[in-house]
């Protein structure tokens, strides 16, 4: 017969099989020495959840994690991710908007509002994550659970446990700190790159971590309200210093969007476009400059190109930021697109054709883009149609994005 059991060996058998369940959740080693420096972790103004008893810190791990009744994966409070496939989302859905939401579980509440408000100045079409997923455009929560754990496309990163919550594609909740307190402190960056995700990412200066790794090439959009003062904090007109305040937005994005990356889009149902940052005219290749003078069909002469802050004398050597011109979690316009884009307003609702509203912000509008385009076509092999739609005299002109979207070589010409 076997050995028979007591009570004490149960007790002890019970107690050892509930710090081995604990073991699996705490973090790293990295992490736990920079808990409290986090977001959710700073003993001031870390997670405090309202229904908690008031013996629990604020910071405490006890306001996500439940380690004695918690059924969810992680130990945590609530669903951690639902699996629901699009939005709209509810609290339901994610354990993240539990907090990160209008009626929040956080004592006190938090408000997030959207990048074009947070480091553009410009109210504020969101003033929570959860709202800003639950906008026409956004980040798929499924698609990216599903890249990021391996489940479906291909990444160059190793897979994340189905544990996951699709958050953490972007963010470590025990390292993401609060940048919105501090807009002009990188320091205070939320992400952790997919490929590292047990570091911060835009907290090291003098790296490739901030839009300085550009040298001059990095040109901040103004902020709004002003036509000096730039992004991301409009507490300066230089370019330089604002580039210092700015994480490489473009390392941390391309670690998925890139040339070899599948990703497939629930919403679109196919694969995203992949394009070479390397090579892209609003990335790290060069432009051509064509406004400093022009011949051709339209006549000859000169033309400004450029709207402030951006010169037409350094065409050719800029390089954009994504959060120039996307937000990162959701938009009412499509493609991500902000609201608010170098001090002015933008309005491109899904399905709309008008990108001329986009691309205005920064370039001359279309019409003072005739000549250029009018070059365009004499030095290469183009006819009228590949710009205008029936009669040439009305002014019918292709929408700019049949032309010019990341990846694309229309007819052999890099246009973006």
């Amino acid at each position: 017969m076997g050995k028979n059991i007591t009570v004490g060996t149960l007790g002890h058998i019970f107690l050892w099989s509930i710090c081995c369940c604990l073991l699996l959740f705490v973090p790293s080693a990295g992490n736990t020495a920079n808990y409290s420096d986090s977001a959710h972790g700073d003993p001031g103004y870390g997670v405090l959840r309202s229904s908690m008893p008031s013996t629990y810190a604020q910071g405490n791990c006890g306001h996500c994690h439940e380690q004695h009744e918690a059924a969810k994966s992680g130990l945590l409070f609530a669903t951690n991710f639902s699996g629901k496939m699009t939005n709209p989302y509810t609290a339901a859905d994610n354990a993240c908007f539990q907090c990160h939401q209008d009626a929040s579980s956080q004592s006190g509440g938090i408000t997030n509002n959207n990048y074009s408000a947070t480091f553009g100045g410009a109210t504020a079409e969101s003033d929570s994550i959860m709202d800003a997923f639950n906008q026409s455009s956004y980040h798929n929560l499924y698609d990216i659970q599903q890249y990021i754990t391996g489940s479906r496309g291909t990444k160059s990163f190793s897979n994340f446990s189905a544990l996951y919550n699709p958050c953490s594609g972007c963010h470590n909740a025990h390292l993401a700190k609060a940048n919105k307190r501090s807009t002009g402190d990188p320091t205070e960056t939320v992400m952790s790159k997919p490929s590292d995700h047990e570091n911060l990412w835009g907290d090291d200066n003098g790296t490739t971590e901030l839009m300085t790794s550009y040298g001059t090439g990095y040109q901040p959009p103004l902020y709004d309200g002003s036509s000096t003062l730039l992004e991301p904090d409009g507490l300066s007109t230089s370019a330089t210093t604002q580039a210092g305040k700015t994480p490489n937005y473009n390392a941390f994005c391309t670690d998925c969007h890139n040339s070899t990356n599948v990703i497939y889009s629930t919403e679109l149902g196919r694969n995203l476009r992949t394009f070479n940052w390397s090579l892209e005219v609003h990335g790290e290749d060069t432009a051509s400059d064509d406004s400093s003078s022009y011949s051709g069909w339209g006549g000859s002469g000169s033309e400004t190109e450029m709207q402030s802050p951006y010169s037409d004398s350094n065409l050719g050597s800029y390089v954009l930021s994504c959060m120039d011109c996307h937000e990162p979690h959701g938009s009412s316009n499509a493609y991500l697109i902000r609201t608010s884009i170098n001090a002015g307003s933008v309005s491109l609702p899904s399905g709309s054709s008008n990108w001329d509203n986009v691309c205005s912000r920064c370039h001359a509008v279309a019409s003072d883009l005739r000549n250029l385009h009018h070059r365009v076509k004499d030095d290469g092999d183009y006819s009228c149609s590949d710009c205008h739609i029936g009669s040439t005299r009305d002014g019918n002109i292709r929408p700019c994005i049949e032309c010019h979207y990341h990846g694309s070589s229309f007819r052999g010409l890099k246009t973006f």
